[in-house]
């Protein structure tokens, strides 16, 4: 039971959630289109202004995007970068910081580890120093 509990699960994780986040991403892009149409129709906005809107929005996002990616590429994994919108550009970002935050994660569990491994290397040599000094009293005594 605990088996197809955990397949379900993965199933959910893997085929469902992605689908809900499209599903957003779809409907905030799709938003900000019609908002910026019915401005553009209620003479709100000029055809300039409303595509500069959605240039502008666009432009910075990935902007933002760029600037994390250069970031974790010199080595620096200490940022994170605030999605300023919900469309596809939002979701990369977001998808960008849980790398990010993983990376993080991933960086500490190797320094722990090479922390324990070295702790052994210490522990190893000072046993087999006190094997050796055993080993050189018990031919001494011999």
């Amino acid at each position: 039971m605990q088996a197809l509990t955990g397949s379900m699960t993965a199933i959910y994780d893997d085929r469902i959630v992605p689908l809900k986040q499209l599903k957003q991403v779809s409907d905030a892009y799709g938003l900000n289109v019609v908002d910026t149409t019915h401005q553009l129709r209620a003479h709100k906005l000029d055809w300039q202004q409303a595509s500069a809107r959605i240039d502008s929005a666009i432009r910075r996002n990935l902007r933002d995007a760029t600037d994390l990616v250069a970031s974790v590429a010199r080595g620096d994994v200490s940022t994170t970068v605030e999605a300023r919108s919900n469309d596809e550009v939002g979701t990369l970002i977001d998808a960008l910081n849980a790398m990010v935050v993983r990376l993080r994660g991933v960086i500490g569990e190797a320094n722990a580890a090479a922390e324990n491994v070295a702790a052994g290397s210490q522990q190893l040599s000072a046993s087999s120093e006190q094997v050796s000094q055993g080993a050189t009293e018990q031919a001494a005594s011999t």
